[in-house]
């Protein structure tokens, strides 16, 4: 391409920039020294990066002849190369035939196809905006590549939100809830979003951002009125920037289809959206992070109606409905547990032990494992016992003491889940020679089947024990070791595990790194971009 200046014209809305923003990026790093300007409404061309050193021409939202002839005759000035509308609705359409540009491109759309010499057919009208925009560009022979919008906000706009966010107490995790829509049939019943903020703060002791924008405040105060200030916020009046940054504070987004779910996925945020009268395969966010719920029992949906008299795709997907999406989608699925070396951490170590008689549990192992199963985790003995491979302690024996064990910890609701044993040792093995396994600690063997047999999220689990055996072992299945007493751990560092005092003090380090229901993304979703 030899010309050295283009226009583009896309003059809204809010989510349409965004889309937009992938193919500017993309033609940016192909041609690095073009000169683009945008044509678009205000305030919509403060979304594009700074490092994009793209050009803004600004109409107002519903402009009047005399601006719009003004914009005319500044386009006239520029004297740009190559036009290109990806918008052609009437008023884009005449600034188009009157720019002066030769070279014009835009839609084959009806009598205003007339405004320009150059034309795109789509093969696919429902092709997402931000591929079908690239679509566009290398259908006159650009040549970019596909990219996804990327919002960058500037470092006033981030300072702003700190300062805002350090004056309130905003406790993670953040679910970020935009109640508004640009009409009346893509609105989801207000009530909806304060019943699923409701379920999310009860199940995540978590916060909730309301999000509000041009005349839209008195809704969210009126709707937030005699609520928990602890728990829901709102934000004051911000800009476009600044609403990119404080999105990008919130851990999921939920909205219906509106121009913030376009920020809060160009920002990187998980979005949760509901779609009714809209194509969600045009515009929702794309990958796997995101969940797009439509109410696929309906005909009539995509009917792009902006009025509707029943209103039935959006209000009857119900908060409980759609609150079990997001708790498969975005929840941990998988169970938590504390693991527990045996001597020394739960029961005096005198050496091995034989007869159940001489077997004795600390006093307060069963409250604090009792604290630890209210808690919501399981409990797992993890136990190295070599004395079998020794034949200094008989296998029925050890199962007498693990019964005793048991019926002790059951009266106070604190038995084990499982108990796991290894019976060998190294320099002893049935055939006399040395032997190796895979379950004696340091190993993780043990770890690792409970894990599988209980189906556990490492992650959120924890092994209490008094060696360093028992922290090597934790860390190589990805459980969080914490050693009491004050034995010696050489072989790792001491920030690659904690360290308690005793039992309980183990106890009150797990309370305070409880683990909320939510974990973000799940690791298994769909690959389906819409569920009904």
């Amino acid at each position: 391409m030899k010309e050295q200046s283009i226009l583009i014209i896309r003059n809204k809305g809010m989510g349409d920039i965004v889309h937009l923003i992938a193919a500017l990026e993309a033609m940016r790093k192909r041609y690095p020294e073009k000169k683009i300007t945008l044509l678009t409404q205000k305030p919509f061309f403060s979304l594009i990066p700074d490092n994009l050193n793209v050009q803004g021409i600004e109409l107002s939202n519903k402009s009047s002849i005399s601006e719009t002839l003004h914009i005319i005759k500044r386009v006239r000035l520029e004297k740009f190369d190559r036009l290109y509308d990806l918008y052609c609705n009437p008023r884009t359409a005449l600034i188009s035939l009157l720019s002066g540009v030769a070279w014009r491109a835009g839609f084959n759309y009806r009598v205003r196809k007339y405004a320009y010499n150059h034309h795109f057919i789509p093969d696919n009208p429902n092709k997402h905006l931000a591929w079908l925009f690239t679509d566009f560009f290398n259908h006159f022979g650009m040549d970019l590549e596909y990219l996804q919008p990327k919002i960058e906000y500037d470092l006033a706009s981030a300072a702003r939100i700190n300062s805002f966010l350090n004056g309130i107490n905003l406790c993670k995790p953040v679910l970020g809830v935009n109640i508004h829509s640009t009409y009346q049939a893509k609105k989801w019943p207000e009530k909806y979003f304060m019943e699923i903020s409701n379920k999310w703060v009860a199940e995540t002791h978590g916060s909730v951002m309301f999000f509000w924008g041009p005349g839209e405040k008195a809704s969210v105060e009126r709707l937030l009125k005699d609520k928990n200030e602890n728990v829901f916020f709102t934000h004051p009046q911000l800009n476009l920037r600044e609403l990119a940054a404080l999105i990008d504070k919130t851990d999921l987004f939920l909205t219906a289809d509106t121009g913030p779910m376009n920020i809060a996925w160009a920002v990187g945020k998980p979005v949760t959206v509901l779609f009714g009268p809209t194509t969600p395969e045009a515009v929702a966010p794309k990958g796997d992070k995101h969940l797009v719920l439509t109410n696929q029992e309906l005909d009539c949906l995509r009917c792009h109606k902006e009025q509707c008299n029943n209103n039935r795709c959006m209000s009857e997907m119900t908060p409980e409905w759609v609150f079990s999406k997001i708790r498969s989608r975005y929840f941990t699925s998988k169970n938590k547990a504390v693991f527990f070396d045996r001597d020394g951490t739960i029961n005096p170590d005198p050496g091995y032990i034989d007869d159940p008689d001489k077997f004795e549990i600390f006093s307060d192992v069963p409250d604090v494992l009792h604290k630890i199963r209210e808690k919501g985790y399981k409990l797992v003995l993890v136990t190295n016992q070599s004395g079998i491979a020794r034949k200094i302690i008989r296998p029925e024996k050890l199962c007498l003491i693990h019964r005793k064990l048991q019926d002790e910890l059951i009266r106070s609701d604190a038995a084990f889940d499982r108990i796991y044993v290894c019976p060998h040792h190294p320099e002893y093995s049935s055939s006399g020679g040395k032997t190796s396994c895979k379950c004696r600690k340091p190993e993780a063997g043990m770890l690792l089947q409970a894990i599988s047999d209980l189906d556990l999220d490492p992650a959120l689990c924890f092994m209490i024990g008094d060696r360093e055996s028992d922290v090597l072992s934790a860390l190589k299945s990805g459980v969080t070791p914490i050693i009491i007493g004050s034995s010696s751990v050489k072989s790792v560092s001491d920030k690659s595990y904690l360290r308690a005092s005793d039992i309980k003090d183990a106890l009150r380090i797990i309370s305070q790194k409880e683990f909320p229901a939510f974990r973000g993304i799940s690791q298994n979703p769909t690959n389906c971009p819409v569920e009904s």
